[in-house]
């Protein structure tokens, strides 16, 4: 015969408080271990390490059978072993619902609340036919014939057997003269930036006369009317003027074109 757990909300097992819940088969105490008091938390202590068919729970109170003692029940159940459990129905009739929720978050299945006589609600389950932890190989899909491989790409530049008879374009027949000749580089003297730097060797800024006497270029109405710079540099501003060039502090200018200076140019700050 099937091995049977029977719990006891109570301090005293009476055989009477179970038949609702044995629900017509026969009690065999020889096949069964009997708990009482089965509200306190560790009660799955006294049957540590045994393993039921079939668990029978008994509560004297609406609300015994909360889903962490469903849970306790269901872990002394061998795989595939079944649930049954009673208690009173509240006046609200929400014993049922209940009973349903502790046992699906219980996980267990196959579930069924039915009222029994006494106005009581039985609520019934089953473990799933597996342990916690077990595992199964997945079965495998059948692989699909491998495609014939296609055919090797071509290469980008290659031609086609038919295709012979095209005539490629000469990349250097795009160029014109003027493309073949090579880039003058503008000569740039050492007058273009920095303090340190000389004179360059034609200057025409006034910085290799100045130079040769010791002192700065001096700033003329011919510099101002028609700027010349042999670097280059001049008319691009004071960041990249040489030291001692006769345009810095002015602002920036066009090669040949009048030095337009503000009209506050000579006013001092306040």
């Amino acid at each position: 015969m099937d091995s049977c757990l029977y719990l006891s909300s109570t301090s005293v097992f009476q055989g009477s408080q179970l038949r609702p819940v044995e629900n017509g088969s026969s009690l065999d105490l020889s096949c069964a271990s009997i708990v009482t008091n089965s509200g306190r938390e560790d009660f799955s202590k006294s049957v540590a390490g045994q393993k039921f068919d079939t668990a029978l729970s008994y509560a004297d109170a609406p609300g015994h059978h909360s889903s962490t003692m469903i849970s306790q029940i269901a872990s002394c159940l061998r795989p595939g072993g079944s649930v049954k459990v009673t208690e009173p129905q509240t006046a609200a009739s929400e014993t049922g619902a209940a009973l349903r929720k502790a046992m699906l978050l219980a996980g267990l299945t196959d579930i069924a609340v039915d009222t029994i006589a006494h106005s009581a609600v039985m609520a019934t389950g089953r473990k799933p036919a597996w342990e916690t932890g077990a595992s199964m190989a997945l079965p495998r899909k059948a692989t699909a014939a491998k495609p014939q491989s296609a055919a090797p790409a071509k290469s980008a530049w290659s031609l086609a057997p038919d295709d012979e008879d095209v005539e490629l374009l000469d990349d250097s027949e795009l160029l014109t003269e003027e493309d073949l000749q090579r880039p003058s580089v503008p000569s740039v003297g050492d007058c273009s930036t920095g303090a340190t730097k000389k004179a360059c060797a034609n200057c025409t800024c006034g910085r290799a006369e100045e130079e040769a006497q010791g002192i700065k270029a001096s700033l003329t109405a011919d510099m101002l009317d028609n700027p010349q710079s042999a670097c280059g540099s001049c008319g691009l501003g004071d960041a990249f003027r040489c030291s001692t060039c006769p345009y810095r502090g002015l602002p920036k200018f066009e090669m040949g074109q009048k030095v337009e200076l503000p009209s506050d140019f000579l006013t001092a700050d306040a």
